[in-house]
């Protein structure tokens, strides 16, 4: 995603993230998550990012690039818990969001 993602949050704008598995008979799922909790995981996640050294110890340089992931925990280190494994669970096919959405019933 963009530096952009992170202004982006309305009421009535979702992001639909496709997991395709890793096999050809794995089903797909979909996490429907609400585009104010993208833009929040994407700042957070990135500010960390470049607060933190990189491989060799240098500093990481700042670009228009952000990662949606599904763990942080490699970001935040293993004792964050608020965007670590699973965080995003609660969005997989919770397609119920969209109702009464713009008029989607």
């Amino acid at each position: 995603m963009k530096s952009k993602h992170e202004e982006i949050a309305s009421d009535f704008l979702f992001y639909c993230f496709v997991d395709f598995g890793s096999g050809l008979d794995d089903r797909t799922m979909t996490y429907v998550v609400p585009s104010k909790i993208v833009a929040d995981v994407l700042a957070e996640s990135h500010r960390t990012w470049l607060t933190t050294p990189g491989k060799k110890g240098q500093a990481h340089r700042d670009t228009g690039l952000r990662r949606f992931l599904p763990d942080y925990t490699g970001v935040f280190g293993a004792g964050h818990s608020k965007y670590g494994p699973g965080w995003i669970a609660k969005y997989k096919e919770a397609w119920h969001q969209l109702k009464g959405s713009r008029g989607l019933e």
